[in-house]
């Protein structure tokens, strides 16, 4: 195939390749797939079209990679492989990690966060665009796109899964974490669960909370607010969860399939109903063989799907469930198999459920707002009797062994950010000059240090300032008072 490949056909349904990582835009109704050679598989479900592009790897893109990430030798003997043999393990990789679409260009994430890269359709060519650290222990998580950002959720990593909700930053090239004023309600954090987005919100169902290898179920209908920035815990879902559940989403509805049967929740609606599918489609005996998709990330789920963006019913004629299963002729190829939903389910078997274990009572309203007002009115009580000078404040913050903590919560910082902190902590007197003249040091221009140096002096502040509810910056930058030119930089006592 040569570095030009470009080809558009009729699309039949086949696929010559096991689907692994993909993306389906629900929107326009095309699926997004590599394979392991790095052809970009365009399919068009609307015309029927598939369009098949080779994606190259240059040599800029080797400098970008981490040896660690992708090991140039042979794990088995340590010798060197030829350009060839790393060009295709470097392929591999590349097919087997998330892709996302994000403001009409496709992006690769490492599943364990970090690492991101780029598709240029122009030349057929793919450049790592990011300056993270090689992993940020967030695999299992989830990767999707929201006004027209790239965001990362969950995921484990260290023998534990987290619940850092973090943004890819373009213009610095680094994921910043998304600060919440209310924290995700299970505390082990979660991985390897179902989501959707609708009204700005985002909704999680399924998945695990783990830590020390102790696993807990998510049976919890949970959504984190965009515009309030935080987590609400909607209640436990009157569900009997196994472990062959299969769990998809589309528009404002999740989709489990247990066995011979379907479970559908609509989070805008809060309503649950029950179907029975079909027994001649054979689907639990087919399921085994399954390479599905929904619309956010590469989960082995069936995706649904609405040619005509019909608003009605859950179940209509123009509604779809779709996937990929093995195709038993042909070696190493799939089969996109497609139902109306009216042909896959038994209609008249619906059956509404109730959605939450417990209705919340007025009580649970009432209750926490009557102890909030007493908590305000002796609170004020306190202040207009106590106004003596105040103490020497409490120490706000503790920086060892290269963790950062404000007010006991855990900061996450990169590489850049940490070398900073050293040097702020290593020395009484610190000048703007010294920073960047440290970072110059790991390898960034002089310019490109300055941005860096004042964008992480300034997310920290923000962070600080959030947590703590302190006026004091966090890091706080003073002229000198031998050279008016020169800025001191130091940390709040």
């Amino acid at each position: 195939m040569s570095n030009t490949y470009k080809e558009t056909v009729n699309f039949n349904g086949e696929l010559d390749d096991i689907v692994t990582s993909f993306h389906f835009d629900d929107k326009n109704q095309i699926f997004y797939f590599l394979n392991t050679s790095l052809v970009l598989h365009i399919i068009d479900l609307t015309a029927n079209t598939k369009t098949e592009i080779q994606i190259n790897i240059t040599n800029e893109l080797w400098e970008k990679i981490p040896k660690k990430w992708a090991p140039r030798s042979s794990l088995n003997t340590g010798n060197n492989l030829s350009e060839e043999q790393n060009n295709l393990k470097l392929k591999k990789k590349l097919s087997e990690i998330p892709i996302v679409l994000n403001n009409g260009d496709l992006f690769l994430t490492d599943d364990g966060g970090g690492l991101t890269f780029k598709l240029d359709l122009s030349n057929n060519t793919i450049d790592r665009v990011d300056n993270s650290f090689v992993t940020m222990n967030k695999f299992h998580g989830d990767l999707f796109s929201y006004d027209n950002s790239i965001y990362h959720f969950g995921g484990y990593g260290l023998y534990t899964t987290n619940s850092t909700l973090l943004r890819y930053n373009e213009e610095y090239r680094i994921w910043d974490e998304i600060l919440v004023k209310k924290k995700f309600p299970l505390n082990n954090g979660i991985s390897r669960f179902t989501s959707l987005i609708t009204d700005n919100k985002y909704y999680v169902i399924g998945g695990s909370g783990t830590k020390n290898q102790e696993e807990v179920q998510n049976t919890d209908l949970i959504y984190f607010d965009f515009l309030s920035k935080e987590w609400i815990n909607l209640g436990e879902i009157n569900y009997d969860y196994s472990p062959g559940d299969i769990f998809t989403s589309y528009g404002s509805e999740f989709y489990i399939y247990n066995n011979d049967q379907i479970t559908t929740i609509d989070v805008s609606t809060q309503k649950m109903w029950d179907y029975s599918i079909k027994q001649e489609i054979d689907f639990q005996q087919t399921i085994e063989n399954i390479t599905a998709f929904n619309s956010h990330y590469h989960k082995s789920t069936p995706f649904i799907n609405n040619k005509n963006n019909h608003n009605g019913l859950p179940f209509c004629d123009n509604l779809t469930i779709n996937y990929f299963t093995s195709n038993n002729s042909v070696y190493n190829s799939s089969i996109l198999r497609s139902y109306k939903m009216n042909d896959f389910i038994e209609i008249n078997s619906k059956e509404e459920m109730v959605l939450f274990q417990a209705k919340q009572n007025r009580n649970e309203f009432f209750i926490p707002a009557i102890i909030i007002i007493v908590i305000v009115i002796l609170n004020l009580f306190y202040t207009s009797f106590n106004k003596q000078k105040e103490n020497k404040p409490k120490v706000l913050y503790t920086f060892e062994d290269g963790k950062l903590l404000f007010n006991n919560t855990e900061i996450t910082i990169d590489n850049n950010t940490s070398l900073i902190l050293y040097l702020l902590t290593s020395k009484e007197k610190v000048t703007s000059n010294d920073i960047v003249a440290l970072l110059v040091e790991n390898g960034m221009s002089f310019d490109y240090a300055s941005k860096i140096k004042n964008k992480s002096v300034e997310r920290l502040n923000e962070r600080f300032e959030f947590i703590t509810g302190s006026s004091n910056k966090f890091i706080e930058t003073i002229k000198s008072t031998e050279d008016k030119r020169i800025q001191i930089l130091k940390i709040i006592s």
